[in-house]
């Protein structure tokens, strides 16, 4: 066995080691701190402050449940969306869920209904004003969605999922309104296209580690601070290595 894959080996179990203990302790104890997000807090927010107001809130899941280029962020848009659905909400017609795929629209469904029931529910079936289907394909999906969001005032809008420079579009319409705008933009365009026009904006990993900000478990917090030991030990070790090399030690 090569130094490399020795090290590899190493490296992977204090990862795993790390976890487990502080799984353990965060179960029993406070958990760690140290990661938040301000932009999630304000999405939280807003998302109360419209249900108590009775204002329109609108969460768009994307338009691809699956891709080669971006892998996971259909299923993350999901596992994201039950934050959003409360008894108080589920019915009154307050919250759209908007997908541009098929599939997307119909995962959506079942989470809001939150059970099949023989494969079809008639209750599941009414539930149309909640979960929208606008288009197929990404222009037919915004020339969709833009009149829902003007015809009546949004006071939230988060966005999930695979989308791209279309999203603009979304926000714009929205901020217009004095609407908020919360974007998870796993894609470069969107990342792109987002990045002057909103404020609360996640990109990179930091959109897959949403559902930790908004509610996170002691497993979240293990694994943060277990990815924070690691990589500032990384740190350390690089600059010990370089100034070693400088010495002409190594």
């Amino acid at each position: 066995m090569n130094g490399i894959a020795l090290t590899g080996l190493i490296v992977v179990g204090i990862a795993s080691i790390l976890l487990i203990i502080f799984s353990v302790i965060f179960r029993f104890r406070q958990g760690y701190q140290a990661r938040s997000d301000h932009g999630t807090e304000q999405m939280m927010q807003s998302h109360v402050a419209s249900m108590e107001s009775g204002q329109y809130q609108a969460v768009v899941m994307g338009n691809q449940l699956l891709s080669r280029t971006y892998p996971g962020l259909g299923l993350h848009a999901l596992s994201v969306l039950p934050v959003f659905l409360s008894p108080e909400i589920g019915m009154d017609g307050g919250l759209t869920i908007a997908g541009g795929e098929g599939s997307l629209a119909v995962f959506a469904r079942q989470i809001v209904q939150d059970r099949y029931q023989d494969e079809f529910s008639f209750t599941l079936h009414q539930l149309t004003r909640t979960n929208n289907f606008p288009g197929p394909t990404r222009f037919s999906f915004t020339a969709g969605f833009l009149p829902m969001l003007s015809a009546n005032q949004h006071r939230l809008l988060s966005l999930f999922g695979n989308y791209g420079p279309e999203a603009l579009l979304w926000a714009a319409e929205v901020q217009a309104e004095g609407g908020h705008v919360f974007a998870a933009a796993g894609t470069l365009a969107s990342q792109a296209s987002l990045f002057l026009q909103v404020r609360d904006l996640l990109i990179g990993e930091s959109v897959f580690m949403l559902p930790g900000l908004i509610d996170p478990s002691s497993r979240d917090r293990a694994t943060w601070l277990t990815e924070d030991i690691l990589r500032t030990g990384l740190i350390i070790f690089l600059i010990v290595a370089a100034i070693l090399k400088m010495m002409g030690v190594i």
